[in-house]
């Protein structure tokens, strides 16, 4: 049975009991979590102290870290055979033996965001405003400048690359078809900034307060939910947008942006709305956005 995992900055964990729908503390790990990849037998985290594996829905973890070096180890990703990861200012490290033993594979800072498109891996360079891709599993990287600098994370849906551009004339959603080098906008009926672009059920959505989806024709967007979801606390009234996500079983997870206070939420395609999935938690309004991991395990 899978779970839903969650992990503060404390590194208290959380799992998501699927017949309750209530939150249930588990142990956790000896760094803070950041990142997270299913593999066979078990899933691996990225912590502030390394890699570990967890093979019991986080009710314990192993550590996974020879020739790691130190650091936030932020994004793991696989592409066919090779697990990757971003090491926070040391570069790409990957691992052949299914994340047992580590090696550098590409220097430099990156972006905590990895993402996969028709058989190649994206990484984002920080100071370069440059886009980095392989398509033999870190063997050889190709590089293409990003010509908007200023611009959210690329995701990848639909053989396409996704990316919301504020500095563009006109500002919107963008895409590309063939690996970054040309961008083309396409935000029509798209209303937000910087979403989060992702995959359900073989169609492309993408997340803000609301949810939308990419036309069958891949042309434009249809909004797809009615309502937001709201909350008050001694701010005042908040309004939810997703900053973390993870899927299990054809749902959306999701964790607001911001830090003014932590909220957790759901949405699938029958769903006109996010809605709120925190029964069992154990926090309060005065808490900071703290959550730094949220998967399925």
């Amino acid at each position: 049975m899978k779970y839903l995992v969650i992990i503060f900055f404390t590194a208290i964990g959380f799992n998501l009991n699927s017949i309750a729908q209530t939150w249930m503390p588990i142990a956790g790990t000896n760094g803070n979590i950041y990142s997270y990849l299913e593999i066979q037998g078990g899933t691996l985290v990225g912590t502030n102290s390394g890699i570990f594996i967890t093979k019991d829905n986080g009710a314990s973890f192993k550590e996974y870290s020879i020739g790691m070096p130190s650091g936030k180890v932020l994004y793991l990703s696989k592409l066919n055979t090779t697990i990757f990861c971003v090491v926070q200012d040391k570069g790409i490290y990957s691992s052949i033996d299914n994340g047992i033993h580590w090696k550098l594979n590409n220097s430099g800072r990156f972006y905590p965001n990895i993402q996969k498109s028709d058989n190649a891996l994206f990484v984002q360079s920080y100071f370069k405003d440059t886009l980095f891709y392989t398509s033999d599993e870190g063997k050889t990287w190709h590089n293409l400048p990003l010509t908007d600098n200023i611009g959210s994370l690329i995701y990848a849906s639909a053989s396409k690359l996704f990316r919301y551009q504020f500095a563009s004339n006109p500002k919107g959603l963008y895409e590309s078809s063939d690996t970054g080098k040309t961008w083309s906008i396409n935000s029509n009926g798209f209303n937000g900034y910087s979403p989060i672009i992702t995959e359900l059920e073989g169609k492309t959505y993408a997340l803000n307060q609301h949810v939308y989806q990419l036309n069958s024709n891949g042309k434009g967007w249809k909004k797809v939910t009615t309502d937001t979801l709201t909350w008050k606390n001694k701010f005042g009234e908040i309004l939810f947008s997703p900053e973390y996500f993870t899927i299990l079983n054809g749902t959306i997870y999701a964790q607001n942006a911001g830090t003014i206070a932590l909220k957790l939420a759901k949405w699938k395609s029958s769903d006109n709305s996010w809605s709120s999935f925190d029964n069992g938690l154990n926090y309060t309004a005065n808490w900071p956005s703290v959550l730094t991991c949220l998967f399925s395990s």
